[in-house]
């Protein structure tokens, strides 16, 4: 399966290899792996194991909340993971000092608009925004009321089959970042709501 649509597409929550190889071959563009806490943590070594077997063209995310720099660190060189995904409270000071390519989520607070949304936005030149309002919960956001944002950003936050293509077109976002929305069980995907939001994406 392909998708010919702009809109990247990344699957968190990976934990174990079948899940990964079946959305490599799906056409999904990243796969995240998480290390902090969650019904979907997995361990350095088994995410090693199973990175080591993606296509090139796969994107790897590893997942980190407010564990010390050190230490994300050893884990991303041990797993060979390309990009470094942060949910907690890390400074912008925190993430040059990573020295890798950073993705940031930014919490979407319940009375954000467009303009208080632009303001935490700023400053965050060098690293890709990711919008969540819930933290890897699901949350979905009544992104009506914020509309089209001017600059590249990923959306994540109870994004389903059912309601993606219409989060897409408001929000005309660079990625998309969907976990519990495509799962059979916690940590276990489903390729049937796979298929179906690749679908809904590609539009």
């Amino acid at each position: 399966m392909s998708c010919d649509t702009t809109v990247r597409i990344k699957i968190c929550g990976i934990t174990c290899l079948e899940d990964a190889m079946m959305c490599s071959e799906l056409g999904v563009h990243a796969l995240g792996f998480v290390f902090a806490p969650s019904r979907r943590r997995i361990d350095p070594r088994k995410a090693r194991s199973i990175i080591r077997h993606l296509p090139s063209t796969v994107v790897s995310v590893g997942v980190f909340q407010d564990m010390p720099a050190r230490s994300v660190l050893e884990i991303s060189d041990y797993t060979g993971i390309d990009r470094i995904q942060l949910h907690g409270s890390e400074t912008r000071a925190y993430c040059r000092a990573l020295n890798k390519k950073i993705i940031k989520r930014l919490p979407v607070l319940p009375d954000d608009s467009t303009q208080s949304l632009y303001r935490r936005m700023d400053g965050w030149n060098s690293e890709s925004l990711l919008l969540d309002p819930g933290s890897g919960e699901g949350r979905l956001f009544e992104w009506k009321r914020i509309g089209v944002l001017c600059r590249p950003f990923i959306l994540a936050g109870g994004l389903t089959p059912e309601n993606v293509r219409e989060t897409v077109r408001l929000m005309r976002p660079a990625a998309v970042d969907v976990s519990s929305g495509v799962e059979a069980e916690p940590g276990k995907k489903s390729r049937d709501r796979i298929v179906l939001f690749i679908r809904e994406v590609c539009g």
